[in-house]
């Protein structure tokens, strides 16, 4: 892979963790909601599970999860193909207009939005929501009934 292309890589990958950047610029978002309209539920759930499977890495959550390298690499090869096939194929268009209108940083903030799609459908499966929910019958209610209304 030439070197250019690698580092653009490299950058989408690196800040598809991110927020999107405030100021968007129309390309951007053309882009963005090309990427987010061109996957399927079962592109997102593949970026989520690469998201996911990362995230296991951290040293904080890694003894809760593990994920085999050999499962890593399937999970890599399926998102480089997504992504190859967003950027050269399903988007390309609008990936030419945001790279000559906004440069690689467009690109980026692109897939930033592509991924918060994808984690907030993750994140309201009703299995994930009780999950998330599942602290607040722990919390002492005596000690914040002072400062939450009832």
């Amino acid at each position: 892979m030439p070197r250019r292309l690698t580092l653009v890589a490299l950058i989408i990958v690196n800040l598809s963790f991110l927020p999107s950047s405030i100021n968007a610029q129309s390309t951007t978002d053309e882009l963005g909601a090309c990427l987010v309209r061109s996957s399927s539920a079962v592109d997102k759930e593949l970026l989520t599970t690469w998201m996911f499977a990362a995230m296991t890495a951290h040293p904080s959550v890694a003894e809760l999860m593990t994920i085999s390298s050999v499962q890593m690499t399937e999970i890599n090869v399926g998102v480089a193909a997504l992504f190859t096939n967003l950027l050269a194929y399903r988007c390309e268009t609008e990936v030419v207009t945001a790279i000559t209108d906004g440069g690689l940083e467009a690109v980026e903030n692109s897939f930033s939005t592509l991924g918060e799609v994808a984690m907030v459908e993750l994140m309201s499966h009703p299995i994930v929501e009780a999950q998330i929910g599942g602290f607040t019958a722990y919390l002492d209610m005596d000690a914040l009934s002072g400062i939450v209304p009832q």
